[in-house]
């Protein structure tokens, strides 16, 4: 069996101007992280064989 998997990230940047937290914040250049501060898109996908 073959197929596409795709996984599209958006980010919406008017938010940063509705969040009391983020509003008063300069931007800064962002890259992947975990902090929650940090932008990320993250797609995991386990493929195993069936049992017959």
């Amino acid at each position: 069996m073959t197929g596409t998997l795709r996984v599209t990230c958006t980010h919406d940047a008017g938010l940063r101007k509705r969040l009391p937290q983020l509003k008063e914040l300069p931007p800064r250049y962002v890259v992947w992280g975990d902090g929650t501060s940090d932008e990320m898109c993250t797609g995991i996908m386990t493929v195993s064989p069936r049992k017959s």
